[in-house]
C-alpha cells in the first residue's frame, strides 16, 4: 500500500525499521493525533478535561512537541465543545529515567516493539534495540519476553 509518504513499513511494503536505523525510521505518520482523538473520546464520556500522553525526552517527532500538544488541546476543546488540555508529564525524562522509576510489575507490561511476534517482543526492531538499551543503561534487569535475542 502507498501513503502520502510513499512506500512504508508500517503498510507491510518493507521490513520495519531494524536495530540499526536511525530513530527516525519508525516515524509513524499522525500518530500522535490518532492516540489524542482515541483517548478524547474516551475522556468525554467521563468528563474528564486532561489527557496524559507518554512523549519522552528526545522524540523528534513534531506531533510530540509542545506547540502540538498545545494546538491539540484547542482542536478537541472545540470538537467536543469542553475544555481539553493534554500534557506530557513525561517529557522531561528519558527511557533509562523511567525504566528506573517504574515499578518493575509495571515495566513488565509496557509494550515497544514496532515488528510484534505475536504477543511477543521481536527482538530485532529499532523500538526494542532502545528498549534494551534503555534498561541496560538504567542498570535494570529487562523482564520483556523477546521473540529472538
Amino acid at each position: 500500500m502507498r501513503s502520502l509518504y510513499g512506500r512504508h513499513w508500517s503498510f507491510g511494503d518493507q521490513a520495519a525499521p531494524s536495530a540499526s536505523s536511525p530513530d527516525a525510521a519508525v516515524y509513524l505518520p499522525a500518530r500522535n493525533a490518532f492516540l489524542l482523538t482515541a483517548a478524547a473520546r474516551v475522556a468525554d464520556t467521563h468528563k474528564a478535561e486532561t489527557i496524559a500522553l507518554g512523549v519522552l525526552k528526545g522524540n523528534p517527532f513534531g506531533d510530540a512537541s509542545p506547540k502540538f500538544l498545545r494546538l491539540a488541546g484547542q482542536a478537541l476543546s472545540e470538537a467536543l465543545r469542553h475544555p481539553v488540555r493534554v500534557k506530557a508529564p513525561l517529557a522531561g525524562l528519558r527511557k533509562a529515567t523511567l525504566v528506573r522509576q517504574l515499578s518493575p510489575a509495571l515495566a513488565a507490561l509496557s509494550f515497544s516493539c514496532i515488528n510484534p511476534c505475536g504477543r511477543a517482543h521481536c527482538g530485532r526492531c529499532n523500538k526494542c534495540a532502545e528498549r534494551r538499551r534503555a534498561y541496560h543503561a538504567a542498570r535494570v534487569a529487562d523482564p520483556t519476553a523477546y521473540a529472538r535475542r
